[in-house]
């Protein structure tokens, strides 16, 4: 499975409509909205049986990573909004 940034906007509001969940916002608040709802999603393998299931060490690992990343992104998008609000 592919990552959720390798997505365009539109399969991430195709992936949220199929969850039931709101498809307005900008790519990292879809992105988010994805991984609150389905986080497992990042995780899972489009091949059964060619991996083992993540332990939970590597599983909170990965979602510790992921939440920094998506804070970055976040904090990131809130200053460029800022600075477009500002000219």
């Amino acid at each position: 499975m592919e990552e959720y940034g390798e997505f365009t906007v539109p399969q991430l509001k195709d992936r949220l409509r199929e969850l039931g969940q709101p498809t307005a916002g900008s790519k990292s608040e879809l992105i988010a909205r994805l991984m609150s709802v389905d986080p497992m999603e990042k995780l899972s393998t489009d091949t059964p049986g060619d991996k083992q299931e993540p332990t939970v060490a590597e599983y909170r690992g990965k979602y510790k990573q992921e939440t920094e990343w998506m804070r970055r992104e976040m904090e990131m998008a809130r200053r460029e909004r800022d600075m477009m609000q500002k000219e």
